[in-house]
């Protein structure tokens, strides 16, 4: 499947700015894809996100002193919104993980086996 970077990259600025938007938290800084990282302070915060590649996570920084990382997704909009605590954000984050594995393996063994009958049917 093909998908155009620059649609990734348009809804990754939609959920930063979302988070900015309903965030109880402090964004700090933001890491892009090409690993390099962006401090955002409350001088700059408003700044015009469009020139960035795409924003790999988001650095946020509670009342402690504690920094938390996620992702620009809807998962991390309900964390740092307080919706979710940072245990619950990192275990839904890692079942949808092994749900997409599980529905990866599931799919490729549906592919196989319809081949094979194929393959039996024909010969």
């Amino acid at each position: 499947m093909c998908v155009e970077r620059s649609a990734m990259e348009n809804q990754a600025r939609i959920f930063l700015k979302e988070i900015q938007d309903n965030s109880i938290y402090e964004l700090t800084r933001i890491v892009l894809d090409d690993g390099k990282a962006v401090n955002l302070n409350r001088s700059n915060e408003g700044r015009c996100l469009a020139s960035y590649p795409l924003i790999k996570e988001i650095l946020l920084r509670d009342e402690s002193g504690k920094i938390y990382s996620i992702e620009p997704n809807l998962n991390g909009v309900r964390f740092a919104s307080g919706e979710w605590s940072y245990d619950q954000y990192l275990w839904k984050c890692k079942q949808e993980l092994i749900t997409g594995i599980i529905i990866l393996i599931v799919s490729l063994g549906v592919f196989i086996t319809l081949g094979w009958l194929l393959v039996n049917y024909l010969s």
